[in-house]
């Protein structure tokens, strides 16, 4: 649909090339949703999470074969990711169409491996922030919460199990005797198409926003 090509695949990753950043930024954004729209009827530890990494640059081919030093950089660009993050190189962000660029934010240079000076980064957001919070604040308590970029958010007393993280968001209150009364899974956000839908996993009362 962006005319982009498989260049290779290796392992659990692809090397994509596409005539312009702008195109290659929205094949990766419509990747994204497309994994969160599968991810939504997947139980948790089947859900699918990739990074993404773009940079724009000088290359070598033969018409089939990619590759060049900025081949290699970009696959650097693409490690330091997240998952479910698409990063940018800047040369990559000053080639995206504006409405892209409005996306993105800026990152902490980073040093890549082989790269003798630290490269600066964007990180492109493939979420309409006005519909998907990125914070959360817990009103009994007032603490605010970061939400992580997962398709899945727990929220619930537990902070870990055998080891193992329980929740993303841990619920706690000032009386301890109150907080041992919490779930210890109480309800999910989900991203589901356009929006987070909330899941109960517990019989427990959950207010949100007023409903």
């Amino acid at each position: 649909a962006h005319q982009g090509r498989i260049v290779d695949t290796a392992g659990d990753g692809a090397f994509v090339v596409f005539p312009t950043v702008t195109q290659a930024a929205r094949a990766m954004v419509g990747a994204q949703e497309k994994i969160s729209e599968v991810n939504s009827q997947r139980p948790r530890d089947h859900q699918l999470e990739v990074r993404q990494g773009i940079h724009w640059g000088p290359a070598l081919t033969d018409g089939v074969l990619v590759t060049g030093d900025s081949v290699n950089l970009c696959a650097r660009i693409n490690s330091t990711g997240k998952t479910t993050e698409i990063r940018l190189s800047r040369s990559a962000f000053l080639e995206l169409e504006k409405d892209l660029r409005l996306r993105c934010e800026g990152l902490p240079p980073a040093k890549l491996k082989g790269i003798a000076e630290p490269v600066e980064l964007v990180r492109l957001s493939w979420l309409d922030l006005s519909k998907f919070p990125t914070r959360v604040r817990l009103r009994e308590s007032g603490e605010i919460h970061q939400l992580p970029q997962q398709d899945t958010i727990s929220f619930g007393r537990l902070r870990e199990q055998n080891g193992v993280v329980a929740n993303d968001i841990v619920l706690a209150l000032p009386d301890r005797v109150v907080t041992q009364q919490i779930s210890r899974w109480h309800f999910e956000l989900r991203r589901k198409g356009s929006s987070y839908v909330v899941r109960s996993v517990t019989d427990g009362f959950t207010d949100v926003d007023g409903k």
